[in-house]
């Protein structure tokens, strides 16, 4: 991995104006919420029921329905079920955007955003999953 154009931590080098940096995103499976059942308590189709109705009452209608899963596991007991939400996760800043899609192809991402920093569409994918869906 190069890490050529990436920007330094806090404090090192010059202070580059936002509209002179990139981010690049990339959406990532993130677990949201976990429910599990106890020994005499409920099936495991029930604690998937309880993560599909945690999606409904806190996530419905904040991320498209491709971006988001149920997905249960009965190792042995009790039953496991937790709730991912795909979303934007930020990946670096960059000082220009051909070296953001150069960091991009180097892991072999096929899918990413970049946009510059503190645009409306940073925002937008910043907020993607907490406020409704236009």
């Amino acid at each position: 991995m190069s890490a050529e154009g990436l920007v330094g931590s806090v404090g090192d080098g010059p202070d580059l104006p936002a509209e002179d940096l990139f981010r690049l995103y990339r959406p990532e499976w993130t677990v949201a919420f976990t429910a599990c059942a106890t020994p005499n308590g409920y099936t495991p189709e029930q604690v998937v029921g309880v993560c599909t109705e945690h999606f409904r009452h806190r996530y419905d209608g904040r991320v498209h329905n491709d971006d988001w899963r149920v997905v249960g596991h009965t190792y042995d007991s009790p039953a496991i079920a937790r709730l991912e939400l795909r979303l934007p996760v930020l990946k670096g800043e960059f000082v220009h955007r051909a070296d953001a899609e150069a960091h991009a192809h180097e892991q072999g991402w096929e899918t990413f955003a970049i946009v510059e920093r503190h645009s409306r569409a940073d925002h937008d994918l910043r907020n993607y999953g907490v406020k409704k869906l236009d």
